[in-house]
């Protein structure tokens, strides 16, 4: 069965309703470096060395664990929470096999979003706009002067402004 890929509107959407857990498919490394929020890490790497029996009683172990976090999400077996599941981008193929593995495990509710971790953070803004290019990181280490002089220039223009104020 072919796993429904969503954008970032619907993670939002998801996030904000708490209508799913969010896996992070990456290694644990990264997991703990930056993730989305409220997402647990489920690390591909880990799990792809295990035997099928022991990787589907780890995943069954996991969402159970986090679906007490969910009340609503109680009564669900729990082969029905609902998982999105993402990585680092779309090139990343991390999310695309954890969701195989989950498939196989028995999971029925899995969605990938495969904008992942990158795309969420440039949608909601997370981002500073100047990590991108080597470009702009030429431009951040001058606007660093910048702001050096500036703060002198602020401080004198400061003082006439409040002298011209008090005559």
């Amino acid at each position: 069965s072919i796993i429904p890929k969503i954008l970032y509107e619907s993670v939002r959407e998801m996030m904000d309703k708490k209508y799913a857990i969010f896996v992070n498919a990456l290694p644990k490394k990264y997991f703990e470096e930056k993730t989305l929020p409220t997402s647990i890490s489920i690390p591909l790497d880990e799990h792809e060395k295990l035997s099928p029996e022991e990787r589907k009683e780890n995943f069954i172990k996991i969402i159970r664990k986090e679906q007490l976090e969910y009340p609503h999400m109680m009564d669900l077996e729990v082969e029905e929470v609902p998982l999105v599941v993402f990585c680092a981008h779309e090139k990343c193929d991390a999310s695309n096999e954890l969701c195989e593995l989950l498939l196989e495990a028995g999971f029925k509710k899995i969605f990938e979003y495969t904008g992942g971790q990158k795309d969420y953070d440039e949608k909601s803004g997370k981002t500073l706009e100047d990590s991108s290019s080597d470009e702009d990181s030429d431009k951040e280490e001058s606007d660093l002067d910048d702001n050096e002089d500036n703060e002198d220039l602020d401080e004198d223009e400061k003082d006439d402004g409040n002298k011209e104020e008090k005559e």
